[in-house]
């Protein structure tokens, strides 16, 4: 299900028990979390000596991109700007966690990985991700009914952007 406010609100006003049937999926918690590293990446740019700058520019697919999809020159290029991101390298590697978590845990111990991962998310003071753990936390039991159920959005997505399509 879609992460946003309305979606929940509809559901919870029209479904009984909706907290045990809501599920966010992995495609809405990555989304989340990449664009709390754009938007890092970009907050560190402006920081970053006027030099680096152009680099930085070139490197926002390969900053977003999934690791292991990562190529040889890429990682090279993520880590020769490591140090001029920080930030960004530490949003980097908690979002990686995320997906470690979402793909290495069973619901049984999932809870207290994510709430380990909200703390150290926290713990970092960058905004745009003590913001993306708030709603981590906020909507864990979604997430973790999605990591049981292991049910696939993409139909329910077809038929929004479908929805979205005929509004227009």
């Amino acid at each position: 299900m879609d992460m946003s406010p309305a979606c929940q609100k509809a559901t919870f006003d029209h479904i009984e028990k909706a907290h045990r049937k809501i599920a966010f999926d992995h495609f809405h918690v990555v989304q989340m979390l990449t664009r709390t590293l754009d938007a890092t990446r970009k907050a560190d740019m402006a920081w970053a000596d006027r030099s680096m700058r152009q680099e930085i520019l070139r490197s926002r697919s390969t900053c977003l991109r999934h690791r292991k999809s990562l190529e040889g020159q890429q990682v090279r290029q993520i880590r020769n700007l490591s140090d001029a991101l920080k930030d960004t390298s530490l949003v980097r590697y908690l979002k990686e966690k995320a997906r470690d978590i979402w793909q290495g845990y069973r619901v049984k111990g999932a809870r207290s990985a994510w709430l380990e991962w909200v703390q150290m998310a926290r713990l970092t003071e960058i905004r745009a991700l003590a913001s993306a753990a708030n709603q981590i936390e906020t909507k864990l039991f979604g997430i973790l009914n999605a990591m049981r159920f292991r049910a696939p959005n993409g139909l329910a997505e077809a038929i929004n952007e479908q929805i979205r399509t005929l509004k227009v």
